[in-house]
Formats: structure tokens, sequence, C-alpha cells
């Protein structure tokens, strides 16, 4: 998975007169996108996915608040939103992640067999890069951290339209460090458990 994101290197983000322009650095190639010039863009169509919840509505406006993005209709995670997405002639699938189940990457997996003309973006309330790593395996092109939506959810979707790719930079920055952390979390539960079981059990 560390693979997966490792492509985004190197990967920045800086703030100049307001506007925010990103490099990606992927494969030798690179784009640089100052909003991919969407002053002379059409309007992309995005049809928004996931359980209904604050968080979904709020998505939901501030899609609806986009000068360049329209808002084509709304469906639950399932596989039949490739379907639903198809029918809305949608460039870009928006996939709110709250929490996720056991097969949850199944069916953005089927979603992006079903309809592989469509661009996956996922916002998640999760900001783990094993978790972003997932969900790129299971086909997406674009991995959102929810408290951040507000100032990047129309660039994310503006760069995963024009055929490039998205991180978060705050996943991105969460790389190694965190996971080994957490690895050694697990190693220091699993020690203390092993400890209680050795105190109730002496030998």
């Amino acid at each position: 998975m560390e693979r997966l994101l490792a492509k985004f290197e190197p990967f920045e983000a800086v703030h100049r007169a307001g506007e925010r322009t990103f490099t990606l650095r992927m494969h030798e190639l690179e784009w640089k996108g100052k909003a991919f010039g969407l002053e002379d863009r059409s309007m992309i169509k995005v049809v928004l996915a996931g359980t209904p919840s604050p968080a979904l509505a709020h998505l939901r406006a501030l899609l609806s608040c986009a000068s360049d993005i329209e808002l084509a209709g709304e469906t639950l995670l399932v596989p039949e939103a490739a379907h639903y997405a198809l029918e809305r002639g949608a460039r870009v699938l928006a996939i709110y992640l709250a929490a996720s189940t056991g097969d949850t990457f199944e069916v953005i997996r089927r979603i992006r067999d079903a309809a592989p003309d469509v661009r996956l973006l996922v916002v998640s309330a999760h900001a783990e890069r094993a978790f972003a790593a997932r969900a790129f395996e299971a086909g997406v092109s674009g991995y959102l951290w929810h408290s951040t939506a507000d100032g990047e959810l129309t660039s994310a979707i503006a760069e995963v339209a024009a055929g490039g790719l998205y991180v978060s930079l705050d996943v991105y920055r969460r790389p190694r460090r965190g996971l080994r952390a957490s690895d050694g979390a697990r190693r220091a539960r699993k020690g203390a458990r092993d400890g209680s079981r050795t105190q109730r059990n002496p030998r």
C-alpha cells in the first residue's frame, strides 16, 4: 500500500495571492494545475454518493455553491451507483465515507468496473495514509480528508476530472511515522494483554 502513495512524491501545495497551486509528480510526468484552467472549462457534472448524514449534507452544499460544478444527483454507496452516475452523465462520482465496513472497498471496486470512465473521488473521515492506500487500490482517483473539504473539494474534483490523481496534503503528511506508531501501539497492547495473562496464570 505504501508503494501506491509513494507515487505522489514529491507533492506540494503552496498558496500564492490567495490561489492554491498544486504540483503533482508521478511516473516521470508532472501536472501543474492552477485550477486547471477552469475559466475555460465547461461545468463538471458530479454525483454524490454516501449514507445520509450532516457531513454529506455539507458536501452537497459545497458542491451546490461551486460555480464550475453541476451537482447531477445523489445516491447511496451501492454498486448501482455506477449506473446512476452514467445515467446522469457524471464525470466524477464523489463518495463520502464516514466509516468503513468489510465490503466498502469491494463496492468501490464494483463501481469502478461498471463505470470505468467515471472518476472516483473519496471524501473520508479517515486521515490515515494506509486507509487512503486501500482506496487507491480499489480504483479511486482521489482521496480527500473531510476536514479539509471546505478548501479542497472543488480543486480535488477538478484534478480528477482532468485525468489526474489527488490526495489531501494532510493525509500525505501522515506517512510512515503514523503507521509505525499504530503498529507500535498494537504491539504494546498485545504485550499488556500477554502480561496480564501471565499474572493471572503464574508458572
